[in-house]
């Protein structure tokens, strides 16, 4: 039986408030195949373990994390998720120390989806934004300071 765009998106949607929101990882048995492969802006993954290996770093330096859906679209075997990654930083990331910032990334995930199990998961994201967020913000000019 063939698996509608309409039941694409409902898996989709759920591994996001399951996996991403709840960080319930027993979920990727059953909604990732084994060999599941995809891409992020760190790097690429060849297989469930790899993906879940990638998740847990960003759990540790974000443990309250939260991924929002701007959009979300589906064509046959395929969902895209436009999202805004929201969280706290009180773990290390990216070599540097945690900051207890808050941070908004937006980002995409596009999902392809066989047998209502996700074959493949490319992400891309704001990585500018969001080291801008981590950057000390330089002080305004004098010239500046002066005219305000």
């Amino acid at each position: 039986m063939q698996i509608t765009s309409s039941e694409n998106k409902v898996l989709v949607r759920w591994l996001i408030e399951e996996l991403f929101n709840r960080k319930r990882t027993e979920v990727t048995r059953f909604l990732y195949a084994s060999e599941c492969r995809g891409n992020t802006p760190d790097g690429s993954f060849a297989n469930r373990h790899e993906f879940l290996a990638g998740f847990a770093h960003y759990a540790a330096a974000f443990p309250n994390f939260r991924v929002e859906i701007d959009n979300l679209v589906a064509d046959e075997d395929r969902v895209a998720v436009h999202y805004t990654f929201v969280g706290a930083n009180t773990g290390s990331w990216a070599g540097l120390p945690p900051t207890g910032q808050m941070v908004r990334i937006g980002g995409a995930m596009i999902s392809r989806i066989s047998h209502s199990r996700i074959i493949q998961q490319d992400f891309v994201w704001d990585v500018l934004s969001a080291r801008r967020q981590f950057w000390i913000k330089p002080a305004r000019p004098s010239i500046l300071r002066s005219a305000a």
